[in-house]
């Protein structure tokens, strides 16, 4: 999908764009229709995405650091900035649904974290790592940087050590 900035659309159609979103939505009339329309029009990870900012916002209430709320849930700082800004702003449609749904949220968030620090673990850690490498490569550059110049170091000591031995 190609990059869109909203900017460049007019501010009245951006208006009415969203309107036509909020109506879809208020139309909908149970949990299974929502669940339905959004596997319909929402990626797997957008739902993820969408969600972990839920979960942002509720972390911030409760008043998570913003370094907490970064490892807890694996976003960067730029996310939660941007959650933290529209919550301090307005966040009336936050704190409805928390006080609708406050055992429900916190469950699932205290769930998506202990998931996170399962993932946290070497082994689940790595397995991201290399599955998605292009997102990584500074890190693995490095880590294996090291690896690589001991590797060829030993090769040149076995090397040299071969080499005297036939002298």
């Amino acid at each position: 999908m190609s990059k869109f900035r909203v900017r460049r659309l007019a501010f009245d159609l951006r208006e009415r764009m969203r309107e036509e979103l909020y109506r879809t939505f208020a139309s909908l009339e149970s949990r299974e229709e929502v669940a339905a329309f959004c596997r319909d029009l929402f990626t797997p990870a957008e739902i993820v995405m969408f969600v972990r900012r839920l979960h942002t916002a509720r972390l911030l209430i409760a008043g998570w650091t913003y370094k907490e709320i970064m490892k807890g849930l694996a976003i960067g700082n730029s996310t939660v900035k941007s959650v933290a800004n529209r919550l301090y702003r307005d966040g009336k449609g936050f704190t409805l649904v928390q006080k609708r749904l406050k055992v429900i949220l916190t469950e699932i968030t205290e769930e998506i974290v202990r998931e996170m620090d399962r993932l946290e673990n070497p082994r689940g850690f790595e397995a991201l790592k290399k599955k998605y490498s292009m997102y990584f490569w500074p890190d693995l550059l490095i880590e294996e940087a090291p690896k690589t110049l001991r590797e060829m170091k030993a090769a040149r000591r076995r090397k040299a050590s071969l080499s005297t031995r036939r002298d």
